[in-house]
């Protein structure tokens, strides 16, 4: 890679700019101006998200460790439910979506390389979530639209299926 360097530019009425995943930016706002930001995850951060609902969620079973013997049974959903509410998203709903968005790829079936890539990422992603036990021990697999361990076969058979 070569060394980074700033762009410069001023954007014009009417104008639109596109500032790829993971790049920094600063905007410093001449008039009043529209800012519509598209797609604050996808397929090339989701494990950025990934390992940020993770810290997020230590440091709220740190907070409310002096909790955690009253609500014993529960501990992991009350955690689970803070993080939902905090961050807007939590271990389940974070694979609910995962999970439609493989399923909306396998059905288009249209050999996109863009598809392929986002099952590819999903099922790493739901890999390394079966490998975290604060994800096993948060997750209720009866009440999933489908397991996981089964999603990653289905994502696997069907990369596999489009390699021949």
């Amino acid at each position: 890679f070569s060394k980074p360097y700033p762009i410069e530019f001023i954007q014009e009425p009417g104008d639109i700019v596109f500032v790829p995943s993971e790049w920094y930016h600063d905007v410093t706002n001449i008039g009043y101006t529209i800012s519509i930001n598209h797609n604050w995850f996808n397929a090339f951060n989701i494990f950025r998200i990934w390992k940020h609902l993770c810290l997020t969620l230590d440091d709220i079973e740190h907070r409310i460790e002096d909790c955690r013997a009253l609500m014993s049974d529960t501990w992991y959903e009350h955690c689970q439910v803070i993080l939902q509410a905090n961050e807007g998203m939590n271990f389940i709903s974070l694979y609910k979506l995962l999970y439609i968005i493989a399923q909306r790829r396998i059905t288009d079936d249209n050999n996109n390389k863009h598809a392929k890539f986002d099952l590819w990422i999903i099922e790493k992603l739901i890999q390394t979530m079966l490998h975290t036990s604060t994800f096993l021990y948060a997750c209720d697999f009866d009440t999933l639209p489908h397991r996981p361990k089964a999603l990653v076969k289905q994502i696997h058979s069907y990369i596999e299926k489009q390699k021949q």
